[in-house]
């Protein structure tokens, strides 16, 4: 892939060079798929406490650059990765640089536990940031013309949460069947087979999947990434704040580089985050799109905006007391009486 004029295609960034002894297994990768140093991906260091501007310059004018995606290496503060994700529409996968076998850390726990509207890929540990390189080049070496999302189910209770991937791809305008599906894992009496998925990803025109990882069903998205080369991210279930449940811990704790190159997300934020960076994804091909993300974006900017103004015209006794829906009426009052202004 070398010779490429507009420069590098993956960012992967960390807050200090101190992080190179886990960030280095990310350039292995990406060195694995093809890709050559400083011609198809670039390693900086971008603090996001000592160079803050610098972070947020990167972030905004990474698209521009020619970027398509960003592996960010996360620290104990692990802010990083969470903020490149919030300036960027580009897919970012965050690498928790320290690893803790049995309890949620703080970096791990910084990274899987993104607000709703704002995606990040968790990874961990060396092997994570492995797997974050697999990630990113399957990323680079999509098939523009694959644009729908496969959601793939193994039990029925994980339906509640998985409907959160939809509810995000039909927020960005995506239709169900014929943008995204969702899809029964293949199984023999109750025994996922992943490999069977490989015969009909191609065929559906998939260029994501997803796939929920339950308790009862650890094999399913850590697997699935052996059998495609397609981008895999898995949705942890059920959310534990504290511990590492099994299913969190088969995604972010793979047996091997190479083993499981499939993302997490975690909980129902974390199936709609799913939704949201498979669609960065897909956006790079489609332009209407990318439209729609930032139009997303922008509402949730608009948004918390006009929750600044009324609470501080109302102070803290007075909002705090209004129900969701007095709420959202100030809100709307407040987005009627800006898009007002700008019409004038």
């Amino acid at each position: 892939m070398a010779g490429i004029e507009r420069g590098p295609l993956v960012g992967v960034i960390m807050g200090s060079d101190s992080d190179m002894g886990t960030m280095r297994e990310t350039g292995q990768a990406l060195r694995e798929a093809g890709l050559q140093p400083i011609v198809d991906y670039e390693f900086r260091v971008v603090s996001a406490h000592r160079t803050p501007h610098f972070m947020t310059q990167y972030a905004e004018e990474a698209a521009e650059r020619g970027l398509q995606v960003i592996v960010a290496g996360a620290g104990g503060s692990a802010h990083l990765p969470g903020m490149v994700a919030s300036e960027t529409t580009l897919p970012v996968a965050g690498v928790a640089v320290t690893s803790n076998p049995s309890t949620l850390n703080r970096a791990l726990g910084s990274l899987i536990g993104m607000p709703e509207g704002k995606p990040l890929a968790t990874f961990q540990a060396k092997a994570g940031a492995y797997q974050a390189g697999v990630f990113a080049s399957r990323i680079i070496l999509r098939d523009p013309t694959a644009t729908r999302v496969g959601i793939v189910i193994n039990l029925e209770e994980e339906l509640e949460t998985m409907h959160h991937v939809g509810r995000a791809l039909s927020t960005l305008g995506l239709q169900e069947d014929a943008d995204y599906e969702y899809l029964p894992m293949p199984s023999d009496n109750g025994v996922p087979r992943p490999h069977a998925q490989k015969a009909w990803a191609g065929d559906k025109g998939f260029g994501v999947l997803i796939a929920c990882q339950g308790d009862t069903s650890r094999s399913v998205a850590d697997k699935l990434g052996w059998t495609t080369n397609l981008p895999v991210l898995g949705v942890a279930l059920p959310r534990n704040p504290d511990y590492m449940g099994v299913a969190l811990e088969a995604l972010t704790y793979p047996d091997a580089p190479g083993s499981n190159p499939a993302a997490a997300f975690q909980g129902p934020a974390g199936a709609f985050n799913a939704g949201l960076e498979a669609a960065r994804i897909l956006a790079l091909d489609n332009p209407s799109l990318l439209q729609s993300i930032k139009d997303y974006d922008e509402g949730l900017r608009v948004s918390n905006g006009a929750k600044d103004k009324i609470m501080a015209r109302l102070g803290d006794l007075a909002y705090d007391a209004l129900d969701k829906e007095s709420l959202q009426r100030l809100i709307d009052t407040e987005l009627a009486a800006a898009e007002t202004g700008r019409g004038e």
